[in-house]
């Protein structure tokens, strides 16, 4: 088993595609198979990139908006212009140990992500008849795409709403589709037949 954990941001699909061609390039595989299982895999990568660790980034800026009511300063409390501190009596930044910046850094700054906001693709590669394994592994929000019911795709295109058929389009272009929850993982498994 082959497998690549990439940040999970929608920059980083082309890296998953590189890896599951290289690893298919010495076998005889079928082009078209081979279009569908990319756009399924590039459906799912999306979707997890996009929507698996959500909640995390809301949690971090609704606390990054809200001030607590300690904070506030009342009125009455702010300081008149002629109490400010001059220039000069201003403690030089050079002078600020390191402990008190770092502090200030990380109050100011929030990570773009954490380590555990990534995507792990593992790959098995089986021989006659040529099939692949693709499992996408992320420890995002639960959620089994393979749950939700199929877009009416008889509707016209100005009738539907936008969104909704990645996961139609998955289930479309591969043989198989699982999906489980363990050990606080997403794991989506995609087959598919490259003969």
């Amino acid at each position: 088993m082959d497998q690549i954990t990439v940040p999970a941001r929608k920059e980083n699909l082309s890296r998953v595609l590189e890896f599951i061609g290289r690893k298919l390039e010495p076998f005889p595989y079928n082009a078209t198979a081979l279009l569908r299982l990319e756009l399924s895999v590039e459906e799912a990568f999306v979707n997890i990139a996009s929507y698996a660790y959500q909640l995390n980034k809301e949690k971090i800026t609704q606390q990054e908006e809200i001030i607590p009511q300690e904070e506030i300063i009342p009125q009455e409390e702010i300081i008149p212009q002629e109490e400010i501190i001059p220039q000069e009596e201003i403690i030089p930044q050079e002078e600020i140990t390191n402990h008190e910046k770092i502090t200030v850094q990380e109050e100011i700054t929030a990570p773009e992500e954490t380590a555990d906001e990534e995507i792990t693709v593992r790959l098995i590669i089986y021989e006659d008849p040529l099939q692949i394994m693709v499992q996408l592994i992320d420890s995002g929000t639960r959620f089994n795409p393979l749950g939700k019911e199929d877009p009416d795709v008889s509707k016209g295109i100005e009738e539907k709403e936008p969104g909704g058929l990645g996961i139609f389009l998955i289930k479309k272009n591969v043989d198989q589709a699982q999906y489980e929850y363990q050990n606080g993982k997403n794991i989506l498994t995609l087959h598919k037949r490259m003969d």
